[in-house]
């Protein structure tokens, strides 16, 4: 009963998330017929795992980066093997799980909770304390709170225009 409750939850979140998935995947079929991706992993909680190749000229517009999520869609690189790489994807996927829940809101409010930090908690990183962040690297077992001294190595691991 309780998988069942699960995957209802996980169609409900794919059909919140539709509209963002839907432009996502536009832009990802033009990756994939430019050759740029290595491979499509479908998982059991309706998202989808984009493997760029490392030689794509995607990848290196955007070079210093693993992952990010784009509605039900993880978009990273360097897949397999999988045990080497299972925390970032559980990281994503964290990041997938929060846009089930606010759908097509949850990018301005990612957004404005990092220009809420950014201007009026300048202590504060925009990135690394931030809410879904500290939420994806919790659900992911990562670090969730950063010491100083960590933070550095921690801000490599982001888009590069962050």
């Amino acid at each position: 009963m309780r998988k069942i409750f699960r995957q209802l939850l996980f169609c409900l979140g794919f059909v919140w998330v539709l509209p963002v998935n839907i432009l996502v995947w536009i832009w990802l079929l033009y990756l994939e017929f430019t050759g740029q991706v290595q491979s499509v992993s479908f998982c059991s909680n309706l998202s989808l795992i984009w493997d760029i190749d490392n030689r794509s000229s995607f990848y290196k517009r955007m070079k210093g980066w693993y992952g990010f999520t784009l509605g039900s869609n993880i978009v990273c690189i360097d897949v397999y093997p999988k045990a080497l790489y299972a925390t970032h994807i559980r990281h994503e996927t964290g990041h997938v799980y929060q846009q089930y829940i606010f759908g097509v809101l949850f990018f301005p409010v990612y957004i404005l909770t990092s220009v809420f930090m950014y201007f009026l908690l300048p202590k504060t990183s925009p990135y690394i304390d931030n809410f879904f962040e500290k939420w994806a690297r919790k659900y992911a077992g990562q670090m969730v709170k950063i010491p100083s001294e960590d933070r550095e190595r921690y801000m490599k691991d982001r888009w590069p225009w962050w």
